[in-house]
């Protein structure tokens, strides 16, 4: 029986990111559409155990006693002998600089633009100061790299042309449907958190990357020109700019209409989604937060059937592919008018609406299953 092995210590490794969670949950979930093979969770970390009910095989490499190598190298050594000696049908991994070396099988690496062209380390895509454009870089071990957009592909394309007809597109969507909420749930989550209005609602990590001083900025715009009470609700999970955010709240203009909720639960969150009236996510200018894996309460507004407003650029052009209303990013005026549009418009709400319920019946967790399942089947018959 063919083996699908699969290392898990990238994700192990990230305990806070969103997108290795997620992974790590799917990852059982995914081995019901690949029946006939044996499944194999593969670390290096000692003291690890699965659930009982989990249909992967736990396979855990650790060395019996201290080597003389450096520990990385040590542990390259040690999945390199592993894999020689077992020759998996596929090996999944997602972290370049994981990757076994040419020759030990099938290799699927599973990552994005973002990482695989900002590293410097050895292994990934900088070897040295002054690299030759498609000059050979580590990751161009693994037989198929699987992004998560076109934009994705084209930015690695772009850099190493022989590498492109390795690459495949699939959008991580592994978020379960939420229901919409009534109208009397959707009242309760408003008194909780908007003091009964109607809200505007950031949904992410409140981090510098989603540029949030520039949302409230196009907020302010909007305050502006319809001195509307419509307040501003920023929910997500906390990180180092945080404390940073609420400090510079103290003294905006508009603080009164502006909440903030780090660490909120899951279900909590997705409440706020459902009862939002508009879900602005994100307002970034290079997709940084999408190529994390980090575009899920995206998912939960199409489900719910909550309007997005976003930034325009490639990457949320493929995601939404029509269902959200797009401004350029750093363009104030333009984000403003757009929250205005939205705020005066209900045809225009109406219709963002009933396009997002028609983009969720693509962008969905069963088809990102099946299109790895198939991705994997290509490789493994």
């Amino acid at each position: 029986m063919q083996s699908i092995v699969y290392h898990i210590d990238p994700l192990l490794e990230e305990p806070a990111s969103i997108q290795a969670s997620t992974w790590l949950e799917a990852i059982p979930e995914l081995t019901g559409l690949l029946p006939g093979f044996r499944h194999i969770a593969l670390t290096q970390q000692a003291g690890l155990a699965l659930e009982p009910e989990n249909p992967l095989e736990l396979v855990s490499l650790v060395p019996a006693k201290p080597s003389l190598l450096g520990s990385a190298q040590s542990r390259q050594q040690l999945l390199r002998a592993w894999l020689s000696k077992h020759r998996p049908g596929l090996f999944i991994s997602f972290d370049p600089e994981s990757l076994p070396p040419p020759g030990t099988g099938n290799t699927l690496l599973i990552s994005s633009a973002l990482t695989l062209l900002s590293r410097g380390s050895k292994g990934s895509v900088f070897s040295g100061l002054f690299q030759k454009v498609d000059s050979v870089p580590g990751f161009s071990a693994a037989n198929v790299i699987v992004v998560p957009s076109n934009a994705d592909k084209n930015a690695i394309s772009e850099r190493y042309p022989s590498l492109t007809n390795k690459i495949e597109v699939i959008y991580p969507a592994f978020q379960e449907p939420i229901e919409p909420l009534g109208w009397s749930q959707q009242e309760q989550v408003k008194l909780r958190y908007s003091g009964g209005r109607d809200y505007f609602l950031f949904a992410g990590e409140l981090s510098e990357e989603h540029e949030l001083i520039e949302l409230l900025r196009a907020y302010s715009l909007l305050k502006k020109w319809l001195m509307t009470g419509m307040p501003l609700v920023l929910a997500g999970a906390a990180t180092k700019y945080t404390p940073t955010l609420e400090k510079l709240l103290l003294t905006y203009k508009y603080r009164t209409d502006v909440s903030v909720y780090p660490d909120l639960e899951s279900s909590e969150l997705q409440e706020l989604v459902s009862a939002a009236y508009a879900l602005l996510w994100p307002l970034e200018p290079n997709g940084r937060e999408l190529a994390k894996g980090n575009g899920y309460p995206i998912e939960w507004a199409f489900n719910a059937g909550v309007p997005v407003l976003g930034s325009d650029i490639p990457a949320m052009n493929e995601l939404v592919s029509g269902a959200a209303l797009l401004s350029s990013p750093g363009d104030l005026q333009q984000q403003a008018h757009s929250l205005m549009m939205i705020y005066k418009d209900e045809q225009l709400r109406n219709s963002l609406i009933a396009k997002g319920r028609e983009r969720i019946i693509q962008l969905n967790r069963h088809n990102t299953f099946m299109a790895y399942a198939s991705v994997v089947r290509n490789f493994c018959g």
